[in-house]
């Protein structure tokens, strides 16, 4: 995987670049967390995964104890036209 930070005019921009091993761990249901201080951050996290449609990423991350309230979650894809 790359990782990466580039800063730009409008804020940082960060990179992530995953590679066929990385792609067969998700598909593996494998989750790849990824700490945001490797990337200078003062804090954070990202946790990439991979489900066949959102309904099933979101409903394997409430299966694992991941509490939503207060969570902003974006759907996107077929059958999502809006936030």
């Amino acid at each position: 995987m790359i990782k990466a930070k580039l800063d730009s005019p409008d804020g940082p921009i960060l990179i992530f670049g995953l590679s066929a091993d990385n792609i067969r761990q998700l598909t593996a249901g494998r989750p790849i967390a990824i700490d945001l201080r490797e990337l200078g951050a003062n804090h954070g996290r990202v946790l990439i995964l991979y489900g066949r449609t959102e309904e099933v990423i979101a409903a394997e991350l409430q299966r694992a104890g991941l509490d939503f309230s207060g969570a902003t979650i974006l759907l996107r894809g077929p059958g999502y036209d809006r936030p």
